[in-house]
């Protein structure tokens, strides 16, 4: 849903350059005005089921980390700062598109938006090492998760890490449009996402089978 928001109606994909010229930011918001405002309105709201899903990984991190687990809370306290991480700058590229007619002030915003955008990976970095050290610390008989992706989540980790970088460049792998950045930044945020929420419903799904199984040899 975030996807037809922001790539399908904003166009945001490719983003545009960091550094290009006063007009070009302007003209394509100009372009693209009712496009970029009904795409914020989809992106701001599908961005608060990061919250359910999030939900959903901390029933898994709590039979990891106990109920009152340091690794557990801080979890949910970096997914709520995440959740504000994608509605802020989706709000300032729909406040940028709400005056078009003001070419600095859409710079501007559009700065203020890509900018936290792809640089503010410390809260889902964080979220993949405590996901690692729950995971590669797990010494039960049958894990909640496989060792695998525990080293999975330390990869993931490193691949967030170049997107803190695009203060220092305009142009190159590292600016926010580059290959490293953004590519593949973006890409190893959505496998990210995409595997520890199928993991996560395959575990629930075993439960599911472990509970009628115990209560058929019960019966």
């Amino acid at each position: 849903l975030f996807g037809i928001g922001w790539a399908l109606f904003a166009r945001f994909i490719p983003p545009p350059s960091p550094a290009a010229s006063a007009e070009e930011i302007p003209t394509m918001f100009r372009e693209n005005t009712f496009g970029i405002r009904i795409g914020m309105v989809i992106s701001i709201f599908s961005a608060t089921l990061l919250l359910p899903w999030g939900g959903a990984i901390c029933g898994q991190l709590r039979r990891l980390d106990g109920p009152h687990g340091i690794w557990l809370w801080s979890w949910i306290m970096a997914q709520a700062c995440l959740l504000i991480e994608f509605m802020y700058p989706c709000a300032f590229w729909g406040v940028a598109a709400f005056r078009p007619e003001d070419a600095a002030r859409i710079q501007y915003f559009n700065d203020l938006a890509w900018l936290p955008f792809i640089s503010i990976v410390g809260t889902v970095i964080y979220q993949a090492i405590a996901i690692a050290v729950l995971t590669l610390s797990d010494k039960r008989e049958i894990p909640v998760y496989p060792r695998w992706f525990g080293f999975f989540q330390l990869w993931c980790a490193l691949g967030m890490l170049p997107g803190s970088l695009i203060y220092l460049f305009k142009t190159g792998p590292f600016a926010w449009d580059g290959i490293l950045a953004f590519w593949v930044g973006v890409g190893v945020v959505g496998l990210w996402w995409g595997l520890s929420a199928g993991l996560m419903i395959c575990g629930v799904a075993l439960l599911v089978a472990w509970a009628r199984r115990i209560q058929h040899l019960a019966l």
